[in-house]
């Protein structure tokens, strides 16, 4: 009996490293663009022939920027310290799934007959699970990539585990 879980116990999984490096790259792009709207902003109207509204559009556009770098530096600093407090992304158990996936890294908890489908696709740098149904506020799919380095037949495995009810003899 290798490798099994009781019924009791859950199945954790936590964000891939590279999750938070991807985040970094997605704040330095917008930070750069951000950079580049400013100076654009800062070059006086006459030379470019835009007018008034092209500054109003330019310092909304970097502006823009500016919100979305924020909220990305944001979503991976919350990705980082879940790894390091040892919190997972996903968790499996016998009443459904845990899902940490907004910007807040708040707890969504979803039965298992709101899900339609859980896929598991092996990544170089760990395993990505998509999971589809009625996951409100997520979306109807949400994918997590993970730092696992378990089969993705095992895992595959404990899911009918989960997701077959228990009988009582």
């Amino acid at each position: 009996m290798a490798n099994t879980v009781p019924m009791s116990d859950r199945l954790e999984f936590y964000p891939a490293p590279g999750v938070a490096y991807f985040q970094y790259w997605i704040v330095a792009g917008a930070g750069g663009l951000a950079v580049l709207l400013a100076y654009a902003l800062l070059q006086p109207s006459a030379l470019t022939g835009w007018g008034v509204v092209a500054d109003i559009g330019r310092l909304a556009g970097a502006t823009l920027c500016a919100i979305a770098a924020m909220f990305a530096w944001r979503r991976a600093q919350r990705i980082a310290a879940a790894r390091e407090h040892g919190e997972p992304q996903l968790a499996l158990d016998r009443f459904g799934l845990e899902i940490r996936g907004d910007l807040l890294w708040r707890v969504h908890r979803f039965a298992w007959s709101r899900i339609t489908a859980i896929e598991l696709l092996p990544e170089d740098k760990g395993l990505s699970i998509i999971v589809a149904g009625s996951l409100r506020p997520l979306g109807r799919r949400v994918e997590i990539l993970t730092d696992s380095r378990e089969s993705p037949e095992w895992i595959a495995e404990q899911l009918e585990r989960y997701r077959r009810p228990q009988t009582f003899h």
